[in-house]
């Protein structure tokens, strides 16, 4: 857990998943909420990955994910 602030992310898809991926390699704390639970459990398996300019990856635990 870190110090700073905690951020929900409501969409976890293109828009959403870039500012998780860069607010959590950043260091805050970072939930995601999405409605396609098949989604989650990738990112919840593999991390959430960017590729392109600089390749990144985040990972994300079941307690930071939310299917709703």
């Amino acid at each position: 857990m870190s110090n700073g602030p905690r951020i929900g992310i409501i969409g976890a898809g293109p828009v959403g998943g870039i500012m998780g991926v860069h607010l959590a390699n950043a260091g805050h704390e970072v939930f995601l909420a999405d409605v396609i639970k098949e989604h989650l459990d990738e990112i919840q398996i593999n991390g959430l990955s960017l590729t392109g300019f600089h390749d990144m990856n985040a990972r994300f635990s079941a307690d930071r994910l939310c299917y709703s």
